[in-house]
């Protein structure tokens, strides 16, 4: 890379976690020597929090001279390109996976790509480890999106979520204190887990892996008010059991509250999908009361793409991952048996089409894994054969096209200085091209 060519004040969009922030402002950002590293100080990113610094910091380091590797050795472009297709036909069983950092458009080439292969699909989407993921996406919620949550929402309950860890700038963004002068309350369910709590909050432990039970409590605790004059709840039972006395306030928050925002995670703090169900019937039957919306954000890794994968997912296949072959007519789902992490520790696939970056859950199984591994990512793999990684530019700054955000908000993406390395997605779209000239030969 020669130097850096960003316009002073020029604005960028992060995509370094799910919350997609599109208000960072690139200051005193000026050319500098190739001798030099990129300017990375907070100035240079004015609003970005750690986290955001760090990836646009990448961004910006990122090396457009180096275009592709093959087993571990400098390769052009064009001939990665071509060695990636002819090992990829090769393969009895390809993964696709990744996309937690990728555009639509990018996600969108990776499923066709999948689907030219006759692949498995999987972007590594909580709810595809679990059994009962597919159930649990259509129950269907009643959700607003994060504006919403700001300016209306005057008693929050953040449920067995952390969203200081997986969206550092949510509480900053969305839950300062109300426009209109009115108290906001925030509550903070969880287990035992350590939370990073912000001023204001009242947290409430619940029991280790009793999200479902606790939320059953709260809806019972309210019914009593709302429902029938006769208790809906013993007295007894109430005063001695352990999760009635954790929402007892809770539950008086809410009757006072004139509108009810309960952010969750997408895995709700346990594995079998319950909790999630519990909560979006809470969220339900409150709404039939007053205003009260969920507002679910993803668990777990970086990037901004685990909602746009999941959507086009849902398109192309019918669920957001473990597609045991990726065909939008022979599809066939298979939560906790499909997903990227037991087909590589069953040892059933041999070659693995990574996109982007992958969540921590699955970054062990790739590395102990020997087959074939086609990286396309702006960050170079360890250096491990047999390999094949092409250098693509950055979503955060170097990529025109569309992230989703977790509350279903499209955000534009603007390249904020000329690149020469082609796009994720446009690599994706020359291999599927390669294939498919293949196939006619």
């Amino acid at each position: 890379m020669s130097g850096l060519e960003v316009g002073r004040d020029e604005r960028a969009v992060c995509t370094g976690c799910p919350l997609v922030c599109d208000d960072i402002l690139l200051a005193d950002v000026v050319a500098t020597p190739a001798t030099q590293t990129a300017v990375d100080r907070p100035s240079a990113c004015e609003q970005a929090c750690e986290r955001g610094m760090k990836w646009l910091a990448e961004a910006l380091r990122h090396d457009d001279a180096c275009e592709a590797s093959v087993d571990a050795q400098p390769a052009g472009r064009d001939t990665a390109i071509a060695t990636a297709a002819l090992r990829l036909n090769d393969c009895r069983r390809v993964l696709v996976t990744g996309c937690w950092d990728a555009t639509l458009e990018t996600v969108a080439a990776a499923a066709t790509l999948a689907e030219c292969l006759g692949a498995a699909w999987d972007p590594a989407a909580a709810q595809s480890a679990i059994a009962t993921g597919p159930t649990a996406t259509q129950t269907g919620r009643i959700t607003a999106d994060f504006e919403e949550l700001r300016d209306r929402a005057d008693c929050v309950l953040v449920w067995s979520a952390d969203p200081a860890g997986t969206h550092p700038r949510f509480r900053e963004r969305f839950l300062t204190p109300l426009a209109s002068g009115r108290e906001r309350r925030v509550f903070e369910l969880h287990g035992s887990l350590e939370r990073l709590s912000g001023q204001g909050t009242v947290e409430i432990e619940l029991p280790e892996g009793q999200a479902a039970e606790a939320a059953v409590c709260l809806q019972l605790l309210l019914q009593e008010q709302f429902g029938p004059s006769r208790p809906a709840v013993s007295s007894s039972v109430r005063s001695s059991t352990e999760l009635f006395t954790a929402m007892a306030e809770v539950a008086a928050a809410c009757l006072e509250a004139e509108c009810i925002g309960v952010v969750t995670a997408d895995s709700s703090g346990e594995s079998s999908g319950v909790a999630a169900a519990a909560i979006s019937q809470l969220v339900a039957w409150l709404a039939h009361k007053k205003p009260a919306f969920e507002v679910p954000l993803s668990s777990g890794g970086s990037g901004a793409g685990p909602s746009g994968a999941a959507a086009v997912s849902t398109w192309r296949f019918g669920g957001a991952g473990a597609v045991a072959v990726a065909d939008r007519e022979g599809r066939r789902l298979a939560a906790a048996e499909a997903d990227a992490n037991r087909l590589l520790s069953r040892g059933e696939v041999d070659g693995v089409v990574v996109v982007g970056r992958v969540p921590d859950t699955i970054a062990a199984s790739l590395a102990a894994f020997d087959g074939l591994k086609v990286s396309v990512s702006d960050q170079p793999p360890p250096s491990v054969a047999p390999q094949i990684w092409l250098n693509a530019a950055p979503t955060s700054l170097a990529s025109d096209g569309q992230v989703l955000r977790d509350d279903g908000r499209l955000v534009e993406l603007k390249a904020v200085r000329p690149i020469a390395t082609p796009s994720a997605a446009e690599l994706l779209n020359r291999i599927l091209a390669e294939l498919r000239a293949k196939e006619t030969r």
